[in-house]
């Protein structure tokens, strides 16, 4: 931390860190080391982000610790320098953060704060995407489902009742609707039927006691936004003054001491599960790490690719100091030889049996996909685990443990995107807001195309090529 005191003092500056819990942490480490100093994210107050927001605008400097919330979308006035705390998540994020300075016919002046050669091996990966424009797509939602069904509640409570027809062309002359097949609406309408959502007269569909139960609170005021609101506990001061919102498996673990909210140090004295809203007061010294579900997601495709190719090449093609060529080789020697494209996979000796590694370079995402369908296929005694780059196979057999990976892979390849999907779990309703109102085939539909993105995964990992490599040399042995 002593490195971003050191960038930030006398300044106005923003620190970007890559989730809500990072910037609890960072806040209170740099507590006392500098000066008028803030934190903003998705989980605090409307009050707290907005006093963050306006020390900006006054003289001398100010200090906040941020997520993406401050990326884009608010004016924030000039700024001296952005800092990032390790590697953006994606290329995206990092061309936002950098354009918060340099405004005003002032240069842009961005610092990163890294903790190891992986960090700065991420970063040089980030920049040079960025160089040569290489951004992550924006990918629109394709069967937005729960948007139909939420749609089709409004417009059951607007006109009191309605009738298939009615629907149909409402939902017709909607941008967002009229690419999804014509049955999902039959599909929904008969599945809201059943579970007492709807009821019918004759033609005519009117709300029904399990709509109600779920969405007709305060004059149906559920029904105005998809964003789902439950998983968080809102923290109040006995005073009834809100701070922000506490995790609900926080607020569960019902651990003892102060935790960190805002910057300022918390302790919970009362909770009310059935308004999801905990009583906090001013604590001692926080002992316990706040945290949020939904943290860092890790580095996008674009830059996980990035990181394959610098890492093939042997070099990053950005002009760099020789200390930071040292730690770049560093990471590329304890790595096999490695081509620019393609899945890697070797062998090691664990400790019973011999264990798997493949090197895929996809992102922490595809790389989820790839465990839990690689899991489906090898059984489930087989647990599979995954990052950024890579996936890890424990005690995976005595013998030809690579060549099980590497057949396991092609098979793989080889399956149809329904085939894919029939390998993942199906994600719970309460993922969605509306996901409880929704039949399992569209719920497992909409995870494929919006939530797992499979049509994009399965292009970038179906025609990779495969290599079986050796493993890579230990430190201090020599080559035979």
């Amino acid at each position: 931390m002593a490195a971003i005191a050191r960038i930030v003092a006398g300044r106005k500056a923003l620190v970007f860190v890559n989730s809500r819990a990072e910037a609890e942490q960072v806040v209170r480490a740099l507590r006392g080391r500098v000066a008028h100093l803030f934190v903003h994210h998705s989980s605090l107050s409307a009050e707290m982000r907005r006093n963050a927001e306006e020390s900006m605008a006054g003289e001398g400097s100010a200090c906040i610790i941020c997520t993406s919330t401050l990326e884009l979308g608010i004016d924030i006035g000039d700024l001296d320098v952005v800092v990032q705390l390790g590697s953006p998540a994606s290329v995206s994020s990092f061309l936002q953060r950098m354009g918060r300075s340099g405004r005003r016919g002032r240069s842009p002046y961005m610092s990163f704060v890294l903790t190891d050669a992986w960090d700065f091996l991420l970063c040089t990966a980030v920049i040079e995407s960025a160089s040569r424009k290489r951004v992550e797509p924006l990918i629109p939602a394709r069967r937005p489902y729960n948007v139909m069904a939420q749609q089709v509640f409004l417009e059951t409570v607007r006109h009191r009742r309605t009738t298939r027809s009615r629907l149909r062309s409402y939902l017709g002359s909607l941008p967002s609707m009229r690419a999804l097949p014509e049955s999902a609406l039959d599909l929904l309408v008969a599945h809201l039927e059943q579970e007492k959502f709807l009821v019918r007269d004759g033609e005519m569909f009117m709300p029904g006691p399990q709509m109600e139960a779920l969405y007709g609170r305060s004059n149906w005021k559920d029904l105005y936004s998809v964003i789902r609101g439950g998983g968080e506990y809102r923290a109040v001061t006995p005073d009834g003054d809100l701070v922000g919102r506490l995790d609900a498996r926080f607020v569960a673990s019902r651990g003892e001491g102060s935790f960190s909210l805002g910057g300022k140090d918390w302790t919970l004295i009362k909770s009310d599960e059935a308004h999801n809203l905990v009583v906090v007061v001013p604590g001692d010294t926080a002992g316990r790490k706040a945290f949020w579900t939904g943290g860092q997601a890790g580095s996008s495709p674009v830059i996980c690719q990035a990181v394959q190719r610098i890492l093939a090449r042997g070099r990053t093609l950005l002009p760099i100091l020789p200390d930071q060529e040292e730690a770049l080789m560093g990471v590329i020697s304890s790595l096999p030889r490695l081509h620019a494209r393609g899945i890697h996979v070797w062998e090691v000796k664990g400790a019973r049996k011999m264990d798997a590694i493949a090197l895929t370079f996809l992102s922490r995402a595809d790389n989820s996909l790839l465990a839990a369908m690689a899991g489906r296929v090898l059984g489930e005694k087989n647990r599979v685990r995954y990052d950024d780059l890579s996936l890890f196979f424990p005690g995976i057999g005595k013998e030809g443990a690579a060549d099980r990976v590497l057949s396991m892979l092609r098979h793989l390849q080889g399956l149809s995107l329904s085939e894919m999907a029939d390998l993942l779990p199906i994600p719970a309703p309460e993922t969605w807001k509306f996901g409880p109102a929704l039949p399992s085939p569209l719920i497992r539909e909409m995870a494929a195309a919006d939530m797992w993105h499979l049509e994009e995964f399965a292009a970038r990992f179906s025609a990779l090529p495969l290599y079986h490599v050796p493993p890579p040399a230990i430190e201090g042995e020599t080559e035979k």
